[in-house]
């Protein structure tokens, strides 16, 4: 936690106003569900090209960019 009252204030004043829907900070929420397994196949080397999971990926990727 945070040891000072003030600070601690103006934390949660700051996560508040992150959270809310006009910071626009709140459209990407994560990479899909096929995240781990592409990131996992990268890690292995064993991503085929072409593989449906890593179009998933890149289609979360273009809307975080495009936001």
């Amino acid at each position: 936690g945070v040891g000072n009252a003030a600070h601690a204030w103006l934390l949660q004043e700051l996560l508040h106003y992150l959270q809310h829907d006009n910071s626009g900070c709140q459209g990407f929420q994560n990479m899909g569900p096929s995240w781990v397994q592409v990131r996992n196949g990268i890690d292995a080397e064993t991503l085929c090209p072409g593989d449906a999971r890593a179009v998933d990926v890149i289609e979360s990727w273009e809307r975080l960019v495009r936001q």
